[in-house]
């Protein structure tokens, strides 16, 4: 288990089943995020002032109503968003 401490701190993956909130490091960089119950993988790139963030699903799903990256304020989806073995989600931050 102190193995996993590791990952989940470098990648900065916290997720909230309970508001389905997902917090994720903002460095650039491919990383990898699991909560129990489903897996995938999620890669930062900056693009000026924004910040590009794809969020994909390997295994099960996860719903995400609000996303926030590093330190910066939360970004509340527009609508609940489920994403499912295989999907991915493209957002600009």
């Amino acid at each position: 288990m102190a193995s996993w401490s590791s990952v989940l701190a470098l990648t900065g993956f916290h997720y909230s089943g309970i508001d389905k909130s997902l917090q994720l490091s903002a460095k650039e960089g491919q990383y990898f995020w699991a909560n129990g119950y489903s897996w995938g993988t999620y890669v930062v790139k900056k693009t000026g002032t924004n910040t590009q963030l794809s969020l994909k699903a390997l295994h099960g799903s996860l719903e995400i109503t609000q996303i926030k990256l590093g330190a910066s304020p939360n970004h509340v989806l527009k609508k609940p968003t489920k994403l499912s073995e295989g999907e991915q989600l493209n957002l600009t931050l």
